[in-house]
């Protein structure tokens, strides 16, 4: 069990009997340097040292990272909402692990995850990225798959030797579904999906992942290591400095641009950080877009409106520290799911490694319909905005990796707010380069 430290201005670390560990911050009042590092003070497992580059830049760092993290963990795909009727079907590549799977509900309406591989000769099975079938037929010889996988018929089958259909149905890869998120596993599954999400999911139950009915679609080929890209999204201390243009004062005021959350969980490999908004902020009135997108739209800081159910009572989880400039939550499924929740969107990112310097991101963030004109002009706006954000993180991730390839350093330095970053790197040399006794999220 964690100590609580000693009380010099801000709240210490609460700890839960679970495998979950919290830390509070406050985000005004004088603190001195002693008082602005709660949250290392919450985890003393995770360090406080220096941090190795090798995880960022060895090629084969990278290849342990592929068997002992993509091709063992619960990996999401989807979305229930992408296969609302029998038929519908959806293709994935997880190309760390040279695998492309097909996702399709089934006539009894079950998801099932298939490999895409015809089981004659090897030939890709599916060439659509998504569709509707009632069944699926291999465009080389015309072997033809039901839903359930099961091999319907062989094309000239007399001509082959004792051919056994059972034995060539498509090979079949664990799929399991929570709150409308489909997950595959590629090897045997040590646990359940549940027991894999353990208090992330506790912590997002209730959000209405499902008002989300008009996604926007983002996607980027990074020139970058994928904890690189990840790690954009575990820290706000940036906010200030590489969003000053972008974010102006929204999530910091021009006394502190330190970024700090509001509070911090980590469930196992997983986490989840509250972020507060300058209820201060204003936008100068020379942008007078924004003026108009805030005035006839609903955006990422906005609450719930007369009549509506608070976010926080439809989902608990959320802002636990019930913090009144509370905006956001940004959540972390390992190895490479990341979700923000707002009260009115919710975002969703994949990071999917290439090689050890190059990533494909996966980016959607998903709107309620529009009712209006003016609600549909506020949602491409705060959607542009969202890509301008992106813009700057891409440079960002991309410059990072290459300068850390030079090898001119091989360590980095983090601070408090950072802990997020450390508390991966920790996750995975636990999984690549596994020690006897050595803690994933609490001691």
């Amino acid at each position: 069990m964690l100590k609580r430290p000693e009380k010099r201005g801000l709240p210490g670390p609460r700890v839960r009997a679970d495998n979950t560990c919290r830390a509070e911050h406050a985000t005004t009042g004088t603190q001195t340097m002693a008082d602005t590092r709660p949250l290392t003070q919450a985890f003393p497992f995770l360090g406080t040292g220096p941090v190795s580059t090798e995880p960022y830049t060895s090629p084969e760092f990278f290849e342990l990272e592929k068997e002992r993290i993509f091709r063992r963990e619960w990996l999401n795909l989807a979305r229930d909402e992408e296969l609302p009727n029998p038929g519908d079907f959806v293709v994935r590549e997880i190309e760390p692990c040279n695998a492309s799977i097909i996702l399709v509900r089934g006539e009894d309406r079950v998801v099932r995850a298939f490999h895409n591989i015809c089981s004659h000769r090897g030939n890709k099975l599916v060439f659509a990225e998504k569709g509707t079938n009632s069944s699926f037929m291999c465009r080389y010889h015309g072997w033809t798959y039901g839903l359930d996988g099961a091999l319907k018929l062989v094309t000239a089958q007399d001509k082959f030797f004792n051919l056994d259909r059972a034995d060539c149905a498509l090979p079949a890869v664990h799929c399991e579904t929570w709150s409308g998120f489909i997950f595959v596993n590629l090897s045997q599954p040590r646990q359940s999906l549940r027991e894999f999400l353990g208090g992330w999911a506790d912590f997002a139950t209730g959000y209405p992942f499902e008002r989300g009915t008009a996604p926007a679609y983002m996607s980027y080929e990074l020139k970058a290591n994928w904890k690189i890209a990840v790690d954009a999204f575990q820290e706000t201390y940036h906010l200030g400095y590489l969003h000053r243009k972008t974010m102006r004062n929204m999530y910091f005021t021009p006394q502190d641009h330190s970024g700090s959350f509001l509070s911090i969980d980590l469930y196992g490999p997983h986490r989840r950080y509250s972020v507060w908004a300058n209820g201060d902020y204003k936008p100068p009135e020379s942008a007078t877009v924004e003026h108009l997108a805030r005035r006839f739209g609903r955006n990422i800081n906005a609450g719930a409106t007369a009549g509506e159910t608070p976010i926080t009572d439809l989902c608990p989880g959320l802002n636990p520290t019930r913090a009144k400039n509370w905006c956001w939550e940004n959540a972390f499924v390992f190895p490479n799911l990341v979700v923000t929740f707002t009260p009115e969107i919710w975002i969703l990112s994949r990071f999917w490694p290439l090689a050890q310097d190059r990533t494909r991101w996966e980016n959607i963030t998903f709107y309620p319909k529009p009712k209006t004109a003016s609600e549909r002009f506020s949602r491409e706006y705060g959607f542009c905005h969202l890509r301008d954000v992106a813009a700057e993180d891409v440079d960002t991730m991309e410059g990072t990796t290459k300068a850390l390839l030079s090898g001119a350093r091989k360590t980095m330095h983090l601070q408090d707010s950072e802990i997020g970053v450390r508390h991966l790197l920790h996750t995975v040399e636990n999984y690549v380069r596994p020690k006897p006794g050595r803690a994933v999220a609490a001691e």
